[in-house]
């Protein structure tokens, strides 16, 4: 993890992604829905949404062939990041669920790409430990998140906080698209004396 800084730095936006946006869905969107849709029914619509839109998303990585797979993983976090707002954006149903379709073809992609670039470059005898921390990273995290949801959606405003959390996690996905590890890290694991050259 110390050598390479694409690892590290996904590992980050993982942790942005876990701790910011996915409150979104687990905690403020059912309330959203309570309130303003209404009720179960239609939330269930727009989660079903996401779930097709995974699934179109595993289908695309499993045919797309990037040069540089973590450059295309980290745009499609930029989409993924939005899921937020999305859901605050106060659309109709049917377009909420197109584009929560569209975010859950993102955010499978990018961890696909992300997964596959790991198995990929990580040395056999690292990739446990490797795996280990991101795993504590991103779930050991998440009940933060959806422990702060609720009261800071209570002291400002469920919508407010829906287009915060995008307004946060979005710029982290960006900078995640800015490191140049990540950008040029090829498809192909390089010749051992070429290693250093990816990290």
């Amino acid at each position: 993890m110390r050598q390479h800084t694409w690892v590290w730095a996904y590992m980050a936006a993982m942790g942005v992604y876990h701790v910011v946006v996915l409150p979104s869905v687990l905690v403020l969107g059912p309330v959203l829905a309570e309130q303003d849709w209404p009720g179960a029914a239609n939330w269930s619509t727009a989660v079903a949404a996401f779930g097709l839109g995974s699934f179109a998303g595993n289908a695309c990585a499993y045919r797309l062939r990037p040069t540089q797979p973590l450059a295309v993983a980290a745009a499609a976090l930029t989409i993924g990041t939005r899921q937020a707002a999305v859901i605050g954006s106060g659309a109709p149903l049917v377009m909420i669920a197109l584009l929560e379709a569209v975010t859950g073809a993102a955010v499978s992609l990018f961890f696909v790409l992300r997964e596959t670039a790991l198995q990929t470059h990580v040395p056999d005898h690292a990739l446990s430990r490797v795996n280990s921390f991101d795993y504590l990273l991103a779930t050991g995290l998440m009940p933060l998140g959806l422990a702060l949801a609720g009261p800071v959606s209570t002291a400002g405003g469920v919508r407010a906080t829906l287009f915060a959390m995008t307004a946060l996690s979005h710029p982290c996905a960006l900078e995640l698209l800015a490191v140049p590890a990540v950008r040029r890290l090829p498809a192909q694991a390089p010749p051992v004396g070429d290693a250093a050259r990816a990290s």
